[in-house]
């Protein structure tokens, strides 16, 4: 009897309004998410409405429960997802539904250090190339020797 009387008191049209917004609350989408250097894609279904910032925390979770490498880490701030099509860095705040699409790209931040000398870094590399050259030069030379 109680059941009958809600539903009279309330129109058709505004229980199927609620509907409609429990529904758009509820979009759940399946996203596909590449992170750079990684042995496959994570999958993930998410709300579409959801920050980027907290669809990046979610992929970070997921890919170190997996156990995979490189570990990249918790720290959502370091990273930034970009859309598969177009590449463009998607902003924190935006939701991760906005652009309609569904493949992404995790990328890392290059973080600035000022401890480290670039100079010296290169300087390092072309040392090890170098040396790595003369080694390989030695190893391939013949010596023809007459008897």
């Amino acid at each position: 009897m109680l059941l009958l009387q809600k539903v009279r008191k309330g129109s058709g049209k505004e229980l199927i309004s609620e509907r409609l917004k429990k529904k758009k609350r509820n979009n759940k989408i399946l996203i596909t998410v590449t992170v750079l250097r990684s042995a496959g894609p994570i999958r993930l279904m998410v709300n579409e409405d959801d920050p980027v910032s907290r669809v990046i925390s979610a992929i970070l979770k997921s890919y170190a429960g997996e156990g995979r490498l490189p570990v990249l880490g918790f720290n959502s701030a370091h990273f930034f997802l970009c859309c598969r099509g177009d590449f463009q860095a998607m902003s924190r705040e935006e939701a991760i539904g906005s652009r309609g699409g569904r493949n992404f790209v995790l990328c890392k931040k290059e973080i600035h250090q000022p401890w480290v000398i670039k100079e010296d870094r290169v300087e390092m590399m072309a040392d090890k190339v170098a040396g790595w050259k003369a080694w390989l030069r030695k190893s391939f030379s013949f010596k023809v020797v007459s008897h």
